[in-house]
C-alpha cells in the first residue's frame, strides 16, 4: 500500500517542479538550478520505485527507505507550494490593479513576509530537501535496485462495460438520472453531441457510466451501444476507430491502418443508426487530435439523430476541446453517502463497529465527504502514521490557541467548527498550502480576510454559520476556487464584490443580491458552469434590466428564489410589476429538479411558468408567502413531480387551473399529478378546488394516483379530497372556528391508509355512493393503524357518531387533544379500538365534569391490549377509570384537580414506568402496589401533598433501576440523608432526589420512553 501510494506522490511532485510558473518563480530567485537538480533526483527515483516496491515487502531496510522518501517527497512539495503561493500572490497583486480594497488586503496580509526573507528561507528550504533526496538516492543506489517499467494495469488501466452484480454502489443514483436524462433529451439532435463527465480521480465517473450505459431507458433508445477505454493511450485515430467497428461487427477488424478504408468500413457497420459511444478516461489534451482526426470521423460521417458520444474524463480542458454539451461536473458524495461507503470500507460487511472507532471515522467520513477519493488506493485504509507532516486536520471544535499552536504549514485541508467567534486575521496565515476549508457551525460574524491569501484554495465550506454577515473583499484574488458552500447563512448581507471574476466557480450555493457595485444579480451572468443547488435572496434589489443567465446554467439542478432575505419574509407592499419582470428575467434552464419560490409579491406567475416543458424533470414545487398570486406553475400533468408544498397564498382559489376534461379523455374522473407522493397545503383560506377549467370547477372526482402523503392545515373553503388510493398518511386541521364548509372525506377511497390526523369539520364518507351502504363489504380503514382526534371539530368528525367507529378497529395508537367537548370518559367509544396498544389525551380541560348515568367509580377503560397510557393537562379531571392489566406505562402529568389513582394500580404487573407530574391534589399514591413486580422506572414529581410511599410500594422500591423525585418536600426528606427511605433508595442505580423548580404548563413533553407523540403542538 505504502508503495502504490508513494509512486503518483512522486510523479506529481516531479511534475510540479517541472511547472512553468513554479520555474518562473526559481529563475527569479536565482535558485533555478536546484529546482532542475530536484526534477531530475524526483525523475531518477520515480523510476526506481516499481523495483522498490516489489523487494521492500522481504527486505525491511528498502520498506524504511520508502518511508523516508515519502515524508522528503511531502517536503519537497511544501517546497515547491511555497514558489507557486508566491506566482499566485503576485498575479493576485497585479491583478487588484486600483482596487484599493484589495490592493490592501494583500497588501497588509503579506503571510510570506517580506520577499527578501521569503527568497532567502525559500532558498534554503529548497537546498536542503534537494540534499535530502540526494542522500536517500545514493542510498538507493547501494540496494541495486533496477529501472524497471510501472505495471500495465496502473499506467494504463482497462474498463468496461458491465457492472458488477455484487457490488455496492452509494450515492450516485441522481447523478445516473441526470445523465441519462440529458442523453435521452437530445433524441431531436441531427449532430452527433458529445457529453463530457467531468471530475477528479477515485470520484466514480467510470462507474457512473456504466450505470448510465447498462440503465433500461438508454438499452431502449440507443439503437446500438459501444464502450471504449481510452485511458492514458494517445487519442489516435485509427486504433480507436478500429476498436469501435468491433464493438459494432462482434468481430475482429483486419483492415490496415488507413483512415479511408476505416472511415468506409465505420459508414457501413454504424450507418445512421442512433449509436451511443462511451469514450472513458480520456487524458489527451491535444487538440488537433480530436478536431481534426477523430470528430470528422465519429461526429460527422455517421449516426443517426440522438447519437452521443458520452467521455469521462479528469480534464476540464479535454471537456472544453471535446464537449458540444455542458460538461457534467461529478461532485462529490454526500455525507451520509461518504459515512456509508467510508464505514463499508473500514469496517467490512457483517462486522459489528466498535462505537469510539465508528464515532471517530464517522467525523472523518463526514468531513472528508470534499476531500477524499473513495477508490481502489483507500480500501481498507483508515488512518497512515509516520513521519509525515500533517496533511488534513479535523477538529469538533477550535479556539484560537488551539489554532496558533496547531503546525498547520503542510495543511490542505482543514475542518474545524469555530465555537469561539474571536478569530483574528493571523489565524490563516500559516494555512498557504490548503485546498479546503471547512467553518461550518461556527460563531463566526465575518470571515478573516486573511482567508483571501489562500490562492490555493478550492473549497470554501460556511455552512450553517447562522451569524456570518459579511465575507471579505478580497476574495477575488482567489483564483482557484471553485466550490463556496453557504447553504443556512441568514444573516449574511450580500456577497463580495465583483465575484464574477472567479472564473473557475463551480459551486455558489448562496447569492445574496445588493445594491452596491459588484454586488448585483449581473455577477452571475457568465458563470455558466454553476452546478448543483444556487438560492438567490434579495431578490426585490435587483435592477431593472439585469440578467443572471439562468438558462444558459445547464448543471444546475435545484434553484431557490427569495424576494426577501429569509423563507418568512412577505412581499413588501407596491413594486408588483418590477417583481413580475424579476421573475420573467429568472427563466431557468429546463432541467431543474427542484424549485422553491419564497415571497414573490406578483399576481400572476411568469410566462415560463407556463410551459409544461420546463418542468419535465421536475420533482419538488415549494411555493409560499405569495399572498398576491392566483395561479401556479404548471405542474399538474408533470411525470416528475414527486412533492409539492404551497403555503400562505391567501390569494389561490384553485390548485389546477385551465384543465382539458376532454383532452385527459376521462368523464368521470379527472387523473392529476400521475407522479406526485407528497403534497403539504398550508394557509390557503381561498382554496376552494383542486381543479377547474374556464367554467369553474370540474364535475367528477380528482385522482391523485400515487400520492402517498396528504398534509393540509387552514384551507377553510376546501370542501372535497381527492381519491388516492395508495395514501398511507392524511392530516387535515384547521387551527381556527372560522370554517366555512365541512370537508367531505372518502374514506372508502384509501385502502392504505396508515395515519390519520382529524382536526377540522368533515364528512366521513364511509361508502361510494353507488354502494349499499347495508351491504356486506368490509369497512373500509382496515390498514389504519394511527388516529389523531384534534379539537372539538375533530372529536364530532370521528368518535361522535357509531358509523364512523366501526372504521377504526385496526387502530393501535389514538392521540385526543384539545377537546373540550369532552365532559366524561368516551368509555362506550372506546370499545371498538379493541387493538389499541397507545393512547394519549391531552388539554381536554372539561374531561371528568360528567359521568356515565348508572355509572361506579369502578368503571375501567375497555382496551384489554392497552400497553402505554398518557394522559396530560385535562385540569378538571379528579379519577380515572380502572386500568387493563396489560398496561406497561403510565404518565399523570398537569391534571391539576387529581385525587386519586385507580385503586388497581397495585395490580398491574406489567407495569414498567410510572410517571407522575404536577398533579397538586394528589395526597397518596394507593395502597396494594406490592404487585407491580414489574417495575423499574418511577418518577414523582411537583406533587408536593404526597409525603411518603404506601407500605406495597416500599417493598418494590430496592429492585427500581431509576427512580425521580422532585418538588414533594416530605417524600424528599424521607429519600434523603437520615431519611426513613435512604437505606431502601441506596441500592437504585439511577437516582435523583432533590428540589425543583416548578414545571412551567404547557411546556412539558412526556418522558416515559415509550411514548412518543408525533402530533401538532399542543394549543
Amino acid at each position: 500500500m505504502a508503495g502504490s501510494l508513494l509512486l503518483p506522490l512522486v510523479g506529481r511532485v516531479a511534475g510540479k517542479a517541472a511547472d512553468a510558473v513554479v520555474e518562473g518563480v526559481t529563475r527569479m530567485w536565482g535558485v533555478d538550478g536546484e529546482r532542475g537538480k530536484l526534477e531530475r533526483q524526483l525523475l531518477a527515483v520515480q523510476s526506481l520505485l516499481v523495483d522498490a516496491e516489489a523487494q521492500s515487502e522481504t527486505r525491511p531496510a528498502i520498506k524504511r527507505l520508502m518511508e523516508d522518501l515519502r515524508a522528503a517527497a511531502c517536503k519537497a512539495e511544501d517546497v515547491l507550494d511555497g514558489f507557486e503561493y508566491e506566482a499566485l500572490r503576485r498575479e493576485a497583486q497585479a491583478g487588484a490593479g486600483s482596487n484599493s480594497t484589495s490592493r490592501k488586503v494583500i497588501g497588509y496580509l503579506n503571510v510570506l513576509g517580506s520577499p527578501l526573507r521569503f527568497r532567502l528561507r525559500a532558498s534554503m528550504e529548497l537546498r536542503g530537501v534537494l540534499g535530502r533526496i540526494n542522500g536517500l538516492v545514493k542510498e538507493m543506489n547501494t540496494f541495486g535496485l533496477v529501472e524497471r517499467k510501472e505495471p500495465q494495469q496502473v499506467a494504463f488501466r482497462q474498463t468496461h462495460s458491465a457492472l458488477d452484480d455484487s457490488a455496492e454502489i452509494v450515492g450516485r443514483e441522481s447523478d445516473r438520472e441526470v445523465v441519462v436524462e440529458m442523453l435521452l433529451r437530445q433524441r431531436g439532435e441531427h449532430a452527433v453531441q458529445v457529453l463530457p463527465i467531468v471530475g477528479m480521480g477515485g470520484l466514480g465517473k467510470t462507474t457512473l457510466a456504466k450505470m448510465v450505459y447498462n440503465d433500461l431507458r438508454v438499452q431502449k433508445h440507443f439503437e446500438l451501444r459501444m464502450w471504449h477505454c481510452v485511458s492514458q493511450a494517445n487519442l489516435d485515430a485509427c486504433p480507436i476507430v478500429k476498436s469501435i467497428i468491433e464493438l459494432a461487427t462482434e468481430g475482429r477488424c483486419d483492415l490496415p491502418d488507413t483512415v479511408e478504408l476505416l472511415q468506409g468500413r465505420l459508414q457501413q457497420v454504424i450507418g445512421r443508426r442512433r449509436y451511443l459511444l462511451i469514450l472513458d478516461d480520456v487524458w489527451n489534451e491535444v487538440q488537433p487530435k480530436w478536431e481534426e482526426d477523430l470528430k470528422p470521423l465519429l461526429c460527422f460521417s455517421i449516426g443517426g439523430s440522438g447519437s452521443i458520444i458520452l467521455v469521462t474524463s479528469r480534464s476540464q480542458k479535454v471537456a472544453s476541446i471535446m464537449g458540444t454539451l455542458p460538461p457534467y461536473e461529478l461532485s462529490c458524495l454526500s455525507e451520509d453517502d461518504s459515512w456509508e461507503l467510508f464505514s463499508m470500507k473500514a469496517f467490512g460487511k457483517g462486522v459489528q463497529e466498535q462505537a469510539e472507532l465508528a464515532a471517530a471515522a464517522k467525523d472523518v467520513a463526514n468531513e472528508s465527504s470534499n476531500i477524499f477519493q473513495y477508490s481502489r488506493e483507500t480500501r481498507g485504509l483508515l488512518f497512515i502514521k509516520g513521519a509525515i507532516p500533517c496533511r488534513t486536520l479535523l477538529m469538533p471544535s477550535m479556539s484560537y490557541q488551539d489554532l496558533m499552536e496547531s503546525k498547520l504549514g503542510s495543511l490542505r485541508a482543514l475542518c474545524c467548527y469555530c465555537y469561539d467567534p474571536s478569530i483574528i486575521p493571523t489565524n490563516f496565515t500559516n494555512t498557504v498550502r490548503l485546498r479546503y476549508l471547512d467553518l461550518s457551525w461556527s460563531s463566526i460574524v465575518r470571515l478573516p480576510s486573511s482567508v483571501c491569501t489562500l490562492y490555493h484554495l478550492e473549497s470554501l465550506k460556511l455552512n450553517n454559520c447562522s451569524m456570518l454577515r459579511y465575507l471579505p473583499e478580497g476574495m477575488t484574488s482567489m483564483k482557484k476556487l471553485r466550490h463556496i458552500n453557504l447553504l443556512e447563512c441568514g444573516s449574511l448581507v450580500r456577497m463580495p464584490s465583483k465575484l464574477s471574476l472567479l472564473h473557475n466557480l463551480r459551486t455558489l450555493t448562496t447569492f445574496v443580491v445588493d445594491t452596491e457595485d459588484g454586488c448585483g444579480i449581473e455577477e452571475l451572468q457568465d458563470m455558466r458552469q454553476l452546478s448543483n443547488r444556487l438560492e438567490l435572496s434579495n431578490l426585490s434589489k435587483v435592477k431593472s434590466g439585469s440578467k443572471a443567465n439562468l438558462h444558459e446554467k445547464q448543471n444546475l439542478s435545484e434553484l431557490s428564489l427569495y424576494w426577501g432575505r429569509k423563507v418568512s419574509d412577505i412581499p413588501k407592499i407596491g413594486e408588483v410589476n418590477s417583481e413580475v419582470e424579476v421573475l420573467e428575467s429568472l427563466v431557468p434552464y429546463g432541467g431543474l429538479k427542484i424549485l422553491e419560490i419564497y415571497g414573490y409579491g406578483g399576481h400572476e406567475i411568469s410566462q415560463w411558468m407556463r410551459d409544461p416543458q420546463m418542468f419535465q424533470y421536475l420533482s419538488e414545487l415549494i411555493v409560499s408567502n405569495c399572498p398576491r398570486c392566483k395561479d401556479l406553475p404548471i405542474v399538474w400533468l408533470s411525470s416528475s413531480l414527486e412533492h409539492l408544498s404551497l403555503s400562505n397564498m391567501v390569494s389561490l382559489t384553485t390548485i389546477c387551473h385551465g384543465i382539458d376534461v376532454e383532452a385527459e379523455g376521462c368523464s368521470n374522473s379527472l387523473l392529476i399529478f400521475p407522479k406526485l407522493k407528497r403534497m403539504e397545503l398550508s394557509y390557503l383560506p381561498e382554496l376552494e378546488r383542486w381543479a377547474g377549467n374556464s367554467s369553474g370547477e370540474l364535475n367528477g372526482s380528482i385522482v391523485f394516483p400515487q400520492l402517498e402523503e396528504l398534509i393540509i392545515y387552514d384551507c377553510y373553503k376546501l370542501s372535497t379530497l381527492p381519491e388516492s388510493p395508495v395514501l398511507t398518511h392524511l392530516v387535515c386541521i384547521s387551527y381556527t372556528e372560522d370554517q366555512l364548509v365541512s370537508m367531505s372525506m372518502p374514506l372508502y377511497s384509501w385502502p392504505s391508509l396508515a395515519s390519520l390526523k382529524v382536526g377540522l369539520l368533515a364528512n366521513m364518507v364511509v361508502f361510494p355512493p353507488d354502494q349499499d351502504q347495508q351491504s356486506q363489504s368490509p369497512r373500509p380503514l382496515q390498514a389504519l393503524r394511527s388516529l389523531e382526534v384534534k379539537g372539538d371539530y375533530g372529536f364530532i368528525s370521528t368518535l361522535s357518531l357509531p358509523a364512523h367507529l366501526d372504521c377504526f378497529t385496526a387502530v393501535e395508537e389514538l392521540v385526543i387533544s384539545n377537546c373540550s367537548n369532552i365532559v366524561r370518559w368516551p368509555l362506550v367509544e372506546l370499545r371498538c379500538f379493541a387493538r389499541l396498544r397507545s393512547m394519549h389525551i391531552s388539554h381536554c380541560t372539561n374531561l371528568g365534569q360528567e359521568v356515565l348515568e348508572g355509572s361506579s367509580s369502578e368503571e375501567t377503560l375497555p382496551l384489554l391490549q392497552l400497553e402505554r397510557l398518557s394522559i396530560q393537562s385535562c385540569d378538571s379531571l379528579t379519577r380515572i377509570p380502572m386500568l387493563p392489566a396489560s398496561l406497561e406505562q403510565l404518565d399523570i402529568s398537569r391534571c391539576t384537580s387529581m385525587v386519586a389513582l385507580p385503586p388497581d394500580l397495585g395490580n398491574l404487573a406489567k407495569l414498567k414506568e410510572l410517571y407522575v407530574l404536577g398533579c397538586h391534589q394528589l395526597r397518596a399514591l394507593p395502597d396494594g402496589m406490592d404487585g407491580l413486580t414489574s417495575l423499574e422506572a418511577l418518577t414523582i414529581r411537583e406533587c408536593p401533598k404526597i409525603q411518603k410511599f404506601p407500605e406495597g410500594l416500599l417493598q418494590r422500591v430496592p429492585t427500581l433501576k431509576t427512580l425521580t423525585i422532585g418538588g414533594c418536600p416530605d417524600l424528599q426528606k424521607r429519600c434523603g440523608q437520615g431519611g426513613e427511605y435512604l437505606d431502601l433508595v441506596a441500592s437504585i442505580p439511577h437516582r435523583s432526589i432533590k428540589s425543583t423548580k416548578p414545571i412551567k404548563k404547557d411546556r412539558y413533553m412526556p418522558r416515559l420512553s415509550g411514548i412518543m407523540y408525533k402530533g401538532m403542538p399542543f394549543n
